[in-house]
């Protein structure tokens, strides 16, 4: 899945302007703030656009540069067509759970689903975080121990929020 997701970056990284490896590695680690594929995955990547014809490699001096083709912007189009496609379905998915959900979780849902949508991950530096969080809350109301500690799991979170709501300079 990463191998798909680091196609679709390198190629939207070569529509306005072409690349050597490097700078592709440089770009994606800049522009995501946190990941830096290595040079084995992007190298033999970039073999393999190549070889289906979605980028161009022109060698100067010691430099490939790499470019987008005309069959590698239809491929970024194609995949902004799916994208729309998925997201259209999501939505309608999302219309299904109005009916079990209170109207605060579905505008959080919403929000979450736009921001996905127009290519902003909101917790982007805190993910791995996050996700604990959430696989120990199921963990806990799965074994019934969410409920035996209700009360001390409220204040954690509400101290929680708290903090957190310092850093962001409301309190």
């Amino acid at each position: 899945m990463i191998q798909s997701h680091l196609k679709i970056i390198v190629l939207k990284s070569l529509e306005d302007k072409t690349m050597t490896g490097y700078d592709l590695v440089k770009e994606i680690h800049t522009s995501t703030q946190h990941w830096k594929p290595s040079f084995g995955s992007i190298y033999p990547l970039l073999k393999d656009l190549h070889e289906k014809g979605l980028v161009s490699v022109k060698v100067s001096g010691r430099k490939k540069l790499y470019s987008l083709t005309p069959k590698g912007r239809q491929a970024i189009t194609d995949i902004i067509s799916s994208k729309e496609r998925m997201y259209n379905i999501t939505m309608d998915s999302l219309k299904g759970l109005e009916s079990i959900c209170n109207k605060k979780d579905m505008e959080f849902i919403h929000r979450l689903h736009s921001s996905l949508r127009n290519n902003f991950m909101p917790f982007k530096g805190v993910t791995n975080e996050m996700h604990e969080l959430n696989e120990i809350i199921i963990r806990m109301s799965d074994s019934g121990v969410l409920d035996k500690n209700e009360k001390n799991i409220k204040k954690m979170l509400n101290d929680s929020i708290i903090k957190l709501k310092k850093i962001e300079g409301k309190r």
